[in-house]
C-alpha cells in the first residue's frame, strides 16, 4: 500500500528534497486500522467468553432439570407406593371397632 502511495505522490510531484512523499494521515490511518482490529478482537473475545460462561450456565440448569425430574419420579414412586399399602391394609376386610367403654377409665 505504501509503495502505491509513494508512486501517487511522485507522480503527483508532491516530493520534498529528499525524494520522500508527504502523505497526510497515512500513519493516522493505519493506526486507526489497527485500533479497529485491536477493538474488533477485544469484542469477539468478549463474545467468546458471553458464549463460553452462557454454555456453562445452560449445563448447570440442564444438570438441574436432571436432578429434579429424577427427585420428582422419586417422589411420585413413594407417593403410588404408600397409596397400594394403604388400599391393601383397608382392603383386609377387618374393620376397626371403638374399644370398650372400659379402656376410657
Amino acid at each position: 500500500r505504501r509503495g502505491g502511495r509513494k508512486a501517487c505522490a511522485r507522480a503527483a510531484g508532491d516530493e520534498d528534497r529528499n525524494g520522500a512523499s508527504e502523505v497526510v494521515g497515512e500513519t493516522a490511518a493505519e493506526e486507526a486500522v489497527t485500533k479497529g482490529f485491536v477493538e474488533d478482537r477485544a469484542l469477539q473475545e468478549q463474545m467468546a467468553k458471553k458464549k463460553l460462561l452462557k454454555m456453562k450456565e445452560e449445563e448447570e440448569i440442564k444438570k438441574g432439570q436432571r436432578t429434579a425430574i429424577i427427585t420428582g419420579t422419586i417422589s411420585i414412586l413413594l407417593g403410588v407406593a404408600w397409596l397400594a399399602i394403604v388400599f391393601l391394609l383397608d382392603s383386609r376386610g377387618n374393620t376397626l371397632e371403638p374399644p370398650p367403654p372400659e379402656a376410657f377409665l
